[in-house]
């Protein structure tokens, strides 16, 4: 299965996707992965700026800024796009409560929070 990674704007989602991608090449530089490796898990990657994007996943991970209103104002567009009634929606917030995000959604229950620090480099 395909990963969807959004951004605010195309130039965002492009800068993302070359961070990651130059840090896959890192691995294959050092050994730690192969090209083949590498070349599958670019595949798997997409980069959107479309909220929509998201509408076939099952599981969709927020992590913007740590402010309530635009964490609310996303988990609110999601629950309208994600068409899968069981998808979660988790936040990556380290200070709001999940609850004031969840009932941001007609799904409170199927929001979580799962938080995570940046990706170990390759």
């Amino acid at each position: 299965q395909r990963r969807v990674h959004g951004e605010q704007t195309r130039e965002l989602a492009a800068a993302g996707r070359s961070r990651i991608l130059r840090s896959l090449d890192r691995g294959v530089s050092s050994g730690k992965i192969t090209e083949r490796e590498r070349e599958q898990a670019a595949w798997r990657l997409r980069f959107t700026s479309d909220l929509g994007d998201f509408a076939d996943r099952q599981l969709v991970v927020e992590a913007v800024v740590e402010d309530e209103k635009i964490k609310s104002e996303i988990f609110a567009e999601l629950d309208a796009v994600v068409t899968d009634p069981d998808a979660v929606l988790a936040s990556n917030t380290s200070s709001i409560p999940i609850m004031k995000l969840g009932i941001s959604t007609k799904r409170p229950e199927r929001v979580i929070g799962m938080h995570f620090f940046n990706p170990v480099p390759v």
